[in-house]
């Protein structure tokens, strides 16, 4: 009997030492949890929250909010994606959208592209558009003024329907950057969405 009840006794206190282990540790993550919530900076492109908001990592036209845990960047202005451990906030200066769809618009040279950091796509549309040129002037060139291109045809059709093909993609490539500007789908070289007109 004795010896019932003493193993009832362990049972119930190695159950009771269990549960409130069990309570422990439950507790203690979500503690845990709420304190590193509470010291990581939230970091947003338009917005740094949980940090201390000065005027010196928060510069003017920037601000701060009235508690001054909350950087808000002005328009114009955002976080640079690439620097997410910078002592500035809000210190990267948007490319404007108005600025790259008026070159595109009036070029079609691909300068829209070169002004928000994009070299790559705009100096293969310059190269593009240059040898267009030249081959449009090679096709007005031997059409106008080579009998022998004029009495054969086949060589010359075939010529100058590709050209004229070169240069329906070059109006298609143009219609899709005016648009892609136009509704800002663009973004610029590190990947920072341009400042909207």
């Amino acid at each position: 009997m004795k010896t019932t009840i003493s193993f009832f006794l362990i049972l119930i206190s190695f159950s009771i030492s269990k549960k409130s282990q069990n309570l422990k540790k439950r507790v203690r993550p979500k503690e845990i949890k709420k304190e590193e919530k509470k010291s990581k900076i939230k970091f947003s492109l338009f917005y740094t929250t949980n940090i201390t908001c000065t005027n010196l990592n928060c510069p003017s036209p920037n601000f701060c909010n009235d508690l001054h845990n909350i950087c808000y960047c002005s328009k114009g202005y955002v976080n640079n994606p690439n620097e997410k451990f910078s002592e500035t906030f809000c210190s990267y200066k948007q490319f404007k959208q108005l600025n790259s769809f008026l070159w595109e618009l009036f070029t079609n040279f691909g300068i829209g592209h070169i002004i928000i950091g994009n070299f790559n796509i705009g100096m293969i549309k310059i190269v593009l558009n240059i040898i267009l040129f030249i081959l449009s002037g090679l096709v007005f060139k031997n059409y106008h003024s080579n009998d022998e291109l004029k009495n054969d045809n086949q060589l010359g059709i075939k010529f100058t329907i590709f050209v004229y093909l070169c240069f329906l993609s070059s109006f298609i490539w143009w219609i899709v950057d005016l648009f892609s500007f136009g509704f800002n789908k663009y973004h610029d070289i590190n990947n920072v969405p341009l400042m909207r007109w």
